[in-house]
C-alpha cells in the first residue's frame, strides 16, 4: 500500500512537471515567432516600397526613399492617388503633379470636356455622347446634325412675313400691307402671307390706291437681294416694298394704272401718271410693262419698259451695283426709285431716289411714292 502510493504521487508530479515544460516550450515558440513575423514586416527584404522606391532598414523596422512626386510610408501616394482623370482617363505622373492622357473625344486637364460639353445641340436639343462623338436628339419640328433647322428655316413667311416658331410649327407675323387681295391658287393654311386672312379665295378687292412702295426718311434699306423684292419688305406705317409677286398679282389682268409722286427738299411736288401698268410674271423676271404717261414730272419711266427687273444679285448686277438700287434696268436707267437715299443733291453719279427727267442724275428726291389702282 505504500509503495503505491509513493508511484501515484510520482506520477502526478512528473505530469505536472511535463505540462509546465510544454506550456513553457509553446509560449516561446510563439513568442519567437511573433518577433520573427515582426521582423519580416519590417525588413526589406520583402519589398514593401512601391513605385520604384528604396527600402532601408533602420534597426528592426525600414523607412522607404520615395521618388519624385511619390510620398507615404510605403511610396504608394501620388498626385494620381485620388484619380483625377474622369470619362477613362489615364493618370500620369509628373513630378509633383500629373497629366491624364484622356479617351478620344475628350479634353481638357481632367477629361472633363466631353464632345457634349459646348452644348452642340441647338434649339433645346439634347446631346448624347456616342463613342468620340455625340449625336442631338432634336425637339419635334427641328431637325439637322445640331437640331440647326427649324420650322422657319425654309422661310415660309412670303410677302415680308416675319416667321416665329412655334412649337413644332411657326407662326408668320405678316406684313401689313393696305392691300386686300386674294391670290388665287395659293395654300392660305401654310402660308398665312400670301393672303389676307379675311375674304374668301379666289375674290379680290382693291382700295381706290394700292401703293406698291414708299420712300421718306432712309430708315429701310433699299439695297437689297433678289428674294426681298420678290416678297416684299419693311413697314407700311413707313418706307416699304409690297413684292414683286404681289404687285404682279394685283396687275395681272391688264386693267390698272400708275401714279408716281415725287416731292424735292424744298417742298416741290410732282407726279407722274401712266394709264397702262402690268408686271409680269416670275417666269418673264417680272418684266415692266408700262406706258401712257401724262404729267409734270416728266416721262422717266419710257426707257424701262419691258425690262426685267434686277437687282445687285440678278439680272443686270452691274447696273443694280453701279447705282446702288433695284429697278427695272435698261442700260442703266432715267429713274432709280429704289436707290441709296442720299438727302437732295449729291456727287455720286445717279445713285439715290433719283428721277432724270425733273432733276437729272445728281440729285436724290426726298419722298417718292409708287401708287396703282384700277381703271
Amino acid at each position: 500500500m505504500e509503495t503505491t502510493e509513493v508511484s501515484q504521487g510520482g506520477r502526478r508530479k512528473w505530469l505536472l512537471a511535463a505540462s509546465v515544460i510544454l506550456f513553457s516550450t509553446i509560449a516561446f515558440l510563439s513568442i519567437f515567432l511573433y518577433f520573427q513575423l515582426k521582423v519580416s514586416e519590417t525588413s526589406c527584404k520583402d519589398g514593401h516600397c512601391y513605385n520604384g522606391g528604396t527600402c532601408i532598414e533602420v534597426g528592426e523596422s525600414f523607412k522607404c526613399l520615395c521618388p519624385f512626386g511619390y510620398n507615404g510610408s510605403n511610396c504608394k501616394n501620388s498626385s494620381c492617388s485620388t484619380e483625377p482623370c474622369l470619362n477613362n482617363g489615364s493618370c500620369i505622373v509628373n513630378g509633383t503633379s500629373y497629366v491624364c492622357s484622356c479617351q478620344d473625344g475628350y479634353n481638357g486637364t481632367q477629361c472633363e470636356e466631353t464632345p457634349c460639353s459646348n452644348q452642340p445641340c441647338l434649339n433645346n436639343g439634347s446631346c448624347e455622347i456616342l463613342e468620340a462623338s455625340y449625336v442631338c436628339f432634336c425637339p419635334d419640328g427641328y431637325n439637322g446634325t445640331n437640331c440647326e433647322v427649324t420650322p422657319c428655316s425654309g422661310n415660309p413667311c412670303l410677302y415680308g412675313g416675319t416667321c416665329t416658331v412655334l412649337g413644332s410649327s411657326y407662326l408668320c407675323s405678316c406684313f401689313q400691307a393696305i392691300l386686300v387681295h386674294y391670290v388665287k391658287n395659293f395654300d392660305s393654311m401654310h402660308i398665312c402671307c400670301d393672303l389676307p386672312s379675311r375674304h374668301t379665295i379666289g375674290t379680290s378687292r382693291i382700295f381706290t390706291k394700292q401703293i406698291i412702295t414708299k420712300r421718306l426718311n432712309g430708315e429701310v434699306d433699299f439695297y437689297r437681294d433678289w428674294n426681298s423684292y420678290k416678297y416684299g419688305f419693311g413697314d407700311i406705317g413707313g418706307e416699304f416694298w409690297l413684292g414683286l409677286e404681289l404687285i404682279h398679282e394685283i396687275t395681272k389682268e391688264g386693267n390698272y394704272m400708275l401714279r408716281i409722286d415725287l416731292e424735292d427738299f424744298e417742298g416741290e411736288k410732282r407726279y407722274a401718271l401712266y394709264s397702262n401698268f402690268v408686271i409680269e410674271d416670275a417666269s418673264s423676271e417680272y418684266t415692266l410693262r408700262v406706258s401712257g404717261y401724262s404729267g409734270t414730272a416728266g416721262d422717266g419711266m419710257a426707257n424701262h419698259n419691258n425690262m426685267q427687273f434686277s437687282t445687285k444679285n440678278r439680272n443686270k448686277i452691274d447696273c443694280a451695283t453701279t447705282y446702288k438700287g433695284s429697278w427695272w434696268y435698261n442700260s442703266c436707267h432715267h429713274s432709280n426709285l429704289n436707290g441709296l437715299y442720299l438727302n437732295g443733291s449729291h456727287s455720286s453719279f445717279a445713285d439715290g431716289i433719283e428721277w432724270y427727267q425733273w432733276k437729272g442724275f445728281f440729285y436724290s428726291m426726298k419722298t417718292s411714292k409708287m401708287m396703282v389702282r384700277r381703271k
